[in-house]
């Protein structure tokens, strides 16, 4: 049906997911060392840098963050989680789609270059071993992608955002009892996560348990005041109940940022169907 159809190219399985890896469980190989006021001042950075990047990130945030880390790497070289932070940066804009062409390449040799220099550096560097494992992501190199998440598991049991990428993979494979069993564990060691409470929802969604997702879209928006929770929630109960009403209020709160993906376009496209409106759909499809 259409709706089917629309359905996936709204949740694009082949595509990475609308979130980054995380701060959490940070190995001590990559901390610099107490006593220089340099190297404390490019940790401040990295962690600046990283907090511009996860849990919510949008392109002015992005580009902040790369300043934050080039910064951190020109004060302190040697600095592992500084150049794991450039290939974190570089890597968002690949998870989240907004550059396509020779843009995204290039910003994928670039992640990787960076990712490159801090496992030189450390070997365990969790946010340049998820840089790295974006990019297999993005590159369509699944399996790699899915080796490189296990192997920051492996060093960090604790990293929920090596976790929500693994559960995306698993979705992607349709392992979804495994999807839905990563993101418990994520949702355990962080219940207030946005981003895991997110993507816990996606699992249950995959798996049409549309009631459960809508439960998780729900705690997400009530975590942290975000757009997009709230309209997975109502998307979820459209397909549980069929509230058109509902789904299109949603759609219309939504800022330039949020409103304009590919996912929000489908959801427009579906509701406008359903409203019995080809002006809308007419509208959306010219976007």
């Amino acid at each position: 049906t259409i709706v089917s159809v629309v359905a996936l190219a709204i949740w694009q399985p082949w595509k990475p997911p609308a979130v980054a890896p995380s701060r959490r469980g940070e190995q001590s190989a990559s901390q610099p060392r107490p006593g220089s006021a340099g190297v404390e001042t490019a940790a401040s950075l990295a962690a600046k840098a990283v907090d511009h990047y996860y849990p919510f990130c949008t392109p002015g945030r992005l580009q902040l963050s790369e300043e934050f880390s080039r910064r951190a790497t020109e004060l302190e070289p040697n600095y592992a989680r500084g150049w794991g932070t450039r290939a974190g940066a570089l890597a968002r804009y690949l998870l989240r789609d907004w550059v396509s062409g020779e843009a995204a390449r290039q910003r994928a040799r670039e992640a990787q270059s960076f990712a490159t220099r801090a496992l030189s550096l450390d070997k365990n560097e969790t946010e340049a071993l998820l840089a790295l494992g974006i990019v297999a992501w993005h590159q369509r190199a699944t399996s790699q992608a899915e080796t490189l998440f296990r192997r920051v598991l492996t060093v960090d049991p604790g990293n929920v955002q090596a976790q929500t990428l693994l559960s995306r993979v698993a979705r992607e494979g349709g392992r979804i009892a495994e999807a839905v069993a990563l993101m418990k564990g994520a949702v355990a060691r962080a219940p207030r996560d946005p981003m895991v409470r997110l993507y816990l929802g996606f699992a249950y969604f995959d798996g049409w348990n549309f009631g459960k997702a809508s439960e998780q879209f729900a705690i997400a928006a009530q975590v942290a005041d975000f757009q997009g929770a709230r309209v997975y929630q109502a998307w979820a109960d459209f397909f549980r109940t069929g509230d058109v009403p509902r789904m299109r209020a949603a759609l219309d709160q939504l800022d330039l940022v949020y409103a304009e993906d590919d996912g929000k376009l489908a959801m427009n496209l579906v509701c406008g169907l359903y409203e019995r409106r080809p002006d809308r759909v007419v509208e959306t499809a010219g976007r």
